[in-house]
């Protein structure tokens, strides 16, 4: 489908305290089904993973404009 994300993953997670592996990974979960369901404009981060979810976009939105989107 022209201009829309059908699939998203998280090559690497946060590994520092407060947040534990699995945690990180429910985070990585939601943030990709997030991604495919919404468009940019409309995505909405994960409460409690505010640095996770900022970093997510970040790097969504450079995907994003780098494939010209």
């Amino acid at each position: 489908i022209a201009g829309k994300i059908v699939n998203a993953r998280a090559l690497q997670l946060p590994s520092n305290p407060p947040n534990d592996p699995q945690f990180n990974a429910k985070v990585a979960k939601y943030l990709v089904q997030e991604t495919v369901k919404v468009s940019l404009d409309n995505f909405q981060g994960v409460g409690g993973a505010s640095i996770t979810s900022q970093g997510w976009y970040d790097s969504l939105y450079s995907a994003v404009a780098r494939a010209g989107l």
